[in-house]
């Protein structure tokens, strides 16, 4: 073979290397007799996250333990007050009844108007209030029994009305002190104030 015929010669196979190793895999024997494989993973399933639902928090009762309590004097009519019983807890809480009110060193509370007791027991969310309406006195004076109060302690009421109060008593200051007389009252726990204030 000639020089220039071995030149061309590998000139030619040189090339056809270049060839296969850009194409894909070679052989051991330097061709490649196979087309080329790709390795491809395939895409992970994604499972969708499973949130487990909430437990939802039980209802409790409200009680001076898991309520901010505030008595506001109103200025009309006479004697009338209102409480607000605001629920700080995280959970949901129940206002049964009516509050039991005490002033100052009262052996019984003060009665319950009957006839303002709502179709369904107050449930407050953490934030929501109850309220409640009571006079102190009567009007014209003519309660029995007069005396003045400095303080009111207002109980609270389980499910059961007939059980007494329950939990954390909440404690009020007057100041001055106020005219109390035997025909003070109190409403039921009203969901809102309009309905606590109308008797």
């Amino acid at each position: 073979m000639s020089a220039r015929t071995y030149l061309v010669t590998l000139g030619l196979a040189v090339t056809a290397t270049a060839a296969f190793a850009t194409s894909g895999v070679l052989t051991a024997a330097g061709t490649n007799d196979k087309a080329p494989v790709t390795s491809t993973s395939a895409p992970a399933a994604k499972t969708a996250a499973t949130k487990t639902a909430a437990k939802p928090k039980a209802t409790v009762t409200c009680t001076g333990g898991n309520t901010k309590v505030v008595v506001t004097k109103l200025t009309r009519p006479a004697n009338h007050w209102l409480i607000t019983a605001t629920n700080t807890g995280k959970n949901l809480c129940n206002a049964y009844y009516a509050p039991f009110l005490g002033f100052e060193h009262d052996q019984s509370t003060t009665t319950i108007i009957e006839g303002s007791q709502p179709q369904a027991v107050v449930t407050l969310a953490p934030g929501e209030s109850a309220y409640a309406g009571f006079t102190t006195a009567s009007a014209n004076g003519s309660g029995s029994n007069p005396r003045t109060a400095h303080d009111l302690t207002i109980y609270f009421s389980g499910r059961s009305s007939d059980g007494g109060s329950v939990g954390k008593a909440a404690h009020w200051i007057f100041k001055p002190g106020v005219r109390v007389d035997d025909s003070a009252k109190v409403t039921y726990w009203q969901s809102s104030i309009s309905d606590a204030i109308n008797w």
